[in-house]
């Protein structure tokens, strides 16, 4: 008998090539913004925050816990204007967490190609796209965040990996209260799991305990 011809390989994808190069472009412009773009009313606000807990006068308890990570900015050379370049620096650096955590959700779910699409439509929005890189909580909270929807796709739920993600949600929702904004995102993966699990009461156990 001769043996059933075999299923060609497939082509491989077209246009991941210039969806790379304009996700590019849009990193490269936002990092001009970071040197070039005005600085804003709520950045000042936010360095503000960093001065008074170096005082010794920040009294807020909610929303707060990014100036701890800034404190060191205050120690160096030039002004504040310098001081917020280099944070917005570091909040561009989120932002790629957050883009390489997008990208491995999607290729859960879809190809490469269509995961590097959505990866160049989040960043080349328009909020993200001027406001990613500025001094504020959310790049660091979505960065959290977008981290714990990844683990809690993709890991396998043993106990280091939930205490992880209780971990980086914790801090997310410290961060910012608008943390909320994604329990639609974390229902949805944990009722995937759940259900790719048969249903079964370890599996509930595990997503309880996160």
């Amino acid at each position: 008998m001769t043996p059933a011809p075999s299923s060609p390989a497939p082509p491989p994808a077209k246009g991941s090539g210039l969806t790379l190069a304009m996700l590019a472009l849009v990193l490269a412009l936002q990092l001009a913004m970071v040197f070039q773009r005005a600085i804003n009313e709520d950045e000042f606000f936010h360095y503000s925050q960093v001065h008074r807990l170096v005082a010794g006068t920040l009294a807020e308890p909610l929303q707060t816990l990014y100036t701890r990570a800034f404190a060191w900015v205050t120690v160096l050379p030039g002004d504040g204007i310098d001081h917020i370049v280099v944070i917005r620096l570091f909040m561009l650096g989120c932002e790629a967490v957050t883009l390489a955590c997008l990208f491995g959700v999607a290729t859960r779910f879809a190809s490469r190609q269509a995961a590097w699409l959505a990866v160049l439509s989040y960043a080349g929005g328009g909020y993200v796209f001027q406001h990613a890189a500025s001094f504020r909580f959310g790049s660091p909270a979505a960065a959290l965040l977008m981290l714990a929807a990844l683990a809690l796709l993709r890991a396998r739920l043993n106990w280091s990996a939930i205490a992880a993600i209780g971990l980086l949600l914790g801090t997310a929702t410290v961060l910012t209260i608008k943390a909320v904004l994604y329990a639609p995102v974390f229902a949805g993966i944990a009722w995937l799991r759940w259900t790719e699990a048969g249903r079964s009461s370890a599996m509930l156990v595990r997503l309880g305990a996160i």
